[in-house]
């Protein structure tokens, strides 16, 4: 994850960080307080080098976990990797978002403590509204509109 940090910051793709900063409306500050990176080409690693269980493809060889090109969009807890999603460029086909094994499914919530939330499905989202508006809201993605609220999120809302 550090690489894809490291690689929305170096010169090898602006694009990336243009996409960012010009398209989605994000600050350099926002980009780093929740390291979103980028995957500069499709890559595999062994799961266990991600604190995973290997699992067996057919032929009993270890199947490897694919972390596709794209935008990387970490949800952490201090040093923890709770979540890691993918946003994969338009031309790279479906699925548009890639969701690594092993991840959590939880919302990201951004802030409990305002009296208003507002629900959005994507996490670029709602980093945009926390950093425009956390102030005021606290916001809550889910990540996919077939997600359901859990309890937390739930007690948070009412």
């Amino acid at each position: 994850m550090d690489d894809s940090v490291h690689n929305l910051w170096e010169p090898y793709d602006t694009l990336a960080l243009d996409f960012l900063i010009k398209e989605r409306g994000l600050t350099e500050a926002t980009i780093k307080e929740f390291p979103l990176g980028c995957i500069l080409f499709d890559q595999w690693e062994p799961a266990p080098e991600w604190g995973l269980e290997e699992v067996l493809k057919d032929d009993g060889k270890a199947k490897k976990l694919w972390f596709p090109i794209g935008h990387v969009i970490p949800l952490c807890t201090g040093d923890q990797i709770l979540r890691v999603r993918i946003r994969r460029p338009k031309s790279a086909g479906d699925p548009r978002y890639y969701l690594q094994r092993g991840s959590d499914t939880r919302a990201m919530i951004l802030g409990t403590e305002k009296p208003v939330s507002i629900i959005v499905e994507s996490e670029l989202d709602a980093l945009l509204l926390h950093q425009e508006a956390g102030d005021l809201v606290n916001v809550v993605a889910l990540g996919s509109a077939q997600s359901r609220v859990d309890q937390w999120v739930s007690d948070l809302l009412n």
